[in-house]
């Protein structure tokens, strides 16, 4: 397999058009305020299919997003395709962790073994070292993930042209 991976990072806005959306936009809010930083949320993009856990879909899931919304922020990654589709593979079906999630801003909160939340996921499927800013994976925000890429000198890719061919 010769595929590219890519981090993706939510960074909104969110549009509310109905109740659920109104806690997509206090989460987004919240994660952000408490984070810092302006993305709320991650996914892995690989051949065309977003890899993340999220308390939407119940954990850990594969599906199609439009990331050329211009609601993403999008990273090609060095990582391997076939390392990280093993890693999803282990983690499939496992359950959204929101106490984990919630650890990261508060960090009494025990990280739950069996569950897992977005960036957590998404960390150890682009092979982030297993200590980064001094936290483990499971402390780490969408955020981070951002400041990861960065640091590391990721392409960032802002044609929205471009991001359609990944999608």
């Amino acid at each position: 397999m010769n595929s590219k991976v890519y981090l993706c990072l939510y960074k909104g806005p969110v549009k509310i058009k109905n109740v659920d959306d109104v806690f997509a936009w206090l989460t987004h809010f919240f994660i952000c305020i408490f984070t810092l930083d302006i993305a709320s949320h991650s996914e892995v993009l690989i051949n065309k299919r977003a890899y993340s856990s999220s308390i939407k879909d119940k954990g850990v899931r594969d599906k199609w997003i439009n990331f050329s919304s211009g609601h993403w922020i999008v990273y090609e990654t060095n990582a391997d395709a076939v390392k990280a589709l093993t890693i999803y593979a282990k983690h499939k079906s496992k359950k959204y962790d929101l106490a984990g999630a919630l650890s990261f801003v508060f960090n009494f909160i025990k990280q739950a073994k069996n569950k897992l939340f977005c960036s957590e996921l998404n960390a150890e499927m682009i092979d982030l070292p297993n200590e980064f800013l001094n936290k483990p994976l499971h402390k780490l925000s969408p955020g981070a993930l951002r400041v990861y890429c960065k640091n590391k000198g990721f392409r960032r890719i802002t044609d929205i042209d471009e991001i359609k061919t990944l999608i």
